[in-house]
């Protein structure tokens, strides 16, 4: 009720193409995606992405921000490529304008790597879990996202089969977590 009047009040004050009507509208959309309610949680994803693209521009970060909100939903849905096509261009976005190993980036990254894992292309996630892990590690060693990517990583080995390289890493995260 609250994200409700709160969107009706920025529309009314700034109009339906502002970033703050974006905002307002992201928090609406993560309401409903709470609730269950993801086709019209994903609408509004969808027009915010299309406001803060007009607004902002397609690289600026708020919009990159937006497309990973729309990418998450899509990949909660199962429509897993178009969740990775979202997130790649908010990864190019992020590694332009924020760089390599920002938070964001990362974030971005390892998400990535969970779509792949979810859409059971474990080799690609693969791939992206070892990215984000040392991106992580050069960017700060003891974040305690590196922890919890590790331990993504390590389930994602375990249900790919890949045994052997799954104890490498959760050595790996048992160093980690004991820092």
């Amino acid at each position: 009720a609250h994200a409700r009047m709160a969107l009706k009040i920025t529309e009314k004050l700034l109009g339906n193409h502002h970033p703050d009507t974006a905002t307002s509208l992201i928090n609406l959309a993560s309401m409903y995606q709470s609730k269950g309610e993801l086709d019209h949680a994903e609408s509004l994803f969808r027009r915010t992405v299309k406001i803060l693209r007009k607004a902002l521009g397609e690289h600026h970060p708020n919009t990159s921000v937006s497309m990973s909100y729309l990418a998450g939903l899509l990949r909660v849905k199962g429509s897993y490529d178009e969740a990775i096509r979202l997130y790649s261009k908010a990864l190019a976005n992020y590694e332009n304008k924020l760089g390599r190993n920002h938070l964001h980036t990362i974030i971005c990254l390892v998400n990535i790597a969970g779509t792949f894992d979810a859409k059971g292309d474990y080799c690609s996630a693969e791939q992206n879990f070892k990215d984000s892990i040392q991106r992580w590690e050069e960017f700060q060693p003891d974040h305690p996202y590196l922890v919890k990517t590790l331990r993504k990583f390590v389930e994602m080995l375990d249900k790919a089969g890949f045994i052997e390289k799954a104890e490498k890493y959760r050595q790996q995260l048992k160093e980690t977590q004991s820092k």
